[in-house]
């Protein structure tokens, strides 16, 4: 498996609060799976077993594909808007 993200926010996320993402896998974090902070113009270097607190409702993101073979998942933990 290879989770790749886009370029997006996460509007259904409550936007007062961060959000966790955890990278899981095996993969060269030299050569892929970077994550991208869009409004920050920061791409951060992301091996497998990082974490990352973010506002993911208002801040723009996404993450670097990995090389073939490789794998790459993903493990989010979030605010629910609108409860």
């Amino acid at each position: 498996p290879q989770t790749v993200t886009y370029e997006h926010t996460d509007s259904g996320n409550f936007a007062g609060r961060v959000c966790s993402i955890t990278a899981l896998g095996e993969y060269n974090a030299v050569t892929g799976g970077d994550q991208i902070l869009f409004d920050l113009a920061l791409i951060i270097q992301f091996p497998p077993g990082s974490t990352i607190l973010i506002p993911s409702a208002i801040l723009r993101k996404g993450n670097m594909p990995i090389s073939v073979g490789e794998t790459h998942l993903s493990f989010t933990q979030y605010f629910a808007g609108g409860l």
